[in-house]
């Protein structure tokens, strides 16, 4: 009966401790609230195929480009016609039979590039 409880109490000690160790390593993993240079992203593309590539719009009219699953972004430009900072990039697409088709919709109006933003 002695080693039934020795048994019962070493296993809620190691319960204990797998939760507070995997507490102490729950921000590997954080969010953080602004996209690529602190920017306000309002809509993600991600690309059919490839889970590493996708696309962001944010508020300051930018389209950034990532290939690395979002280890490191890099500005596509912005929209025609759309000055930076003043026509938001309200929606992104991927066109699901031609991947390198990317569709944009601003404050401003609808764009296509058929060259998936390089």
């Amino acid at each position: 009966m002695e080693n039934g409880r020795k048994i019962g109490i070493l296993t809620v000690v190691l319960i204990i401790v797998f939760i507070y160790t995997g507490l102490a390593f729950a921000d590997e993993n954080s969010w953080s609230s602004g996209g690529p240079y602190d920017a306000s992203v309002w809509s993600i593309a991600f690309h059919p195929t490839d889970s590493q590539r996708m696309y962001i719009g944010t508020l300051e009219s930018f389209i950034f480009k990532t290939t690395d699953g979002g280890a490191e972004w890099f500005s596509t430009g912005v929209p025609p016609d759309a000055d930076a900072g003043v026509h938001s990039v309200r929606d992104l697409k991927i066109h699901p039979f031609a991947p390198d088709t990317l569709f944009v919709a601003t404050s401003r109006g609808a764009y296509r590039s058929a060259w998936s933003a390089k």
